[in-house]
């Protein structure tokens, strides 16, 4: 688990298209049931089950923070969500996601309730197109396979969250992968040995007295 995913430790070489994953300080190996600490990444990217100290937590907070990476792209905010403080942070993921799906979330892993969610109001879950700009130029990121993606990602219970390899399996990387597989059937092509064959109505032991000049 990197622990700590957010814009400022993603490379991308403009070039390849690569992408990388940098300051792994946070990094830590994955053991199922193992209780860790909840003090990691960067609140506005931080999954639910860290706001609410839920500390047997896994891989799928890496999968919240690139959704709220995604949704600030696709819906032209520099933070999705943004509380000033870890409590408001909490408040304005449900205020997005819903009060009944957060119950749920909560009483499904058994995770004490804090004291200071009494506080919050009510809130119905909100449709993603509830988010998009009156403006068209700044919806041009937004697609139906890209809600669906968002919406796979964004969700209070980690373990219906897409896995990183599901994540790119999915349609809206298509044209990701076509352009891969084209490239490496392109470099395959060009790395090929050339075997050069001798033509069989040509004896190459005689000279036939052909003149090449």
């Amino acid at each position: 688990m990197h622990r700590d995913v957010k814009p400022q430790n993603i490379l991308v070489d403009d070039t390849t298209k690569s992408v990388r994953i940098i300051d792994w300080g946070l990094g830590a190996f994955y053991y199922p049931g193992h209780k860790y600490t909840v003090r990691v990444a960067t609140r506005a990217y931080k999954a639910p089950e860290l706001l609410v100290n839920y500390d047997t937590y896994h891989y799928a907070i890496d999968i919240w923070a690139f959704g709220a990476m995604f949704a600030g792209i696709i819906f032209d905010k520099q933070y999705f969500f943004h509380g000033r403080d870890l409590e408001e942070q909490l408040e304005k993921t449900i205020e997005v996601l819903g009060t009944d799906e957060f119950n749920v979330f909560m009483k499904k892993y058994h995770i004490p309730r804090p004291a200071f969610v009494d506080s919050f109001q009510y809130y119905e879950k909100k449709e993603w197109k509830h988010f998009m700009s009156d403006n068209a130029e700044k919806n041009k990121f937004i697609t139906r396979n890209a809600i669906d993606l968002l919406e796979k990602m964004l969700c209070f219970d980690p373990n219906q969250r897409l896995t990183a390899k599901e994540a790119m399996q999915h349609p809206y990387f298509k044209k990701v992968r076509d352009q891969i597989a084209k490239q490496n059937q392109a470099d395959a092509t060009a790395q090929a040995p050339i075997h050069l064959e001798p033509s069989p109505d040509v004896d190459a032991t005689k000279d036939k007295g052909h003149n090449y000049t």
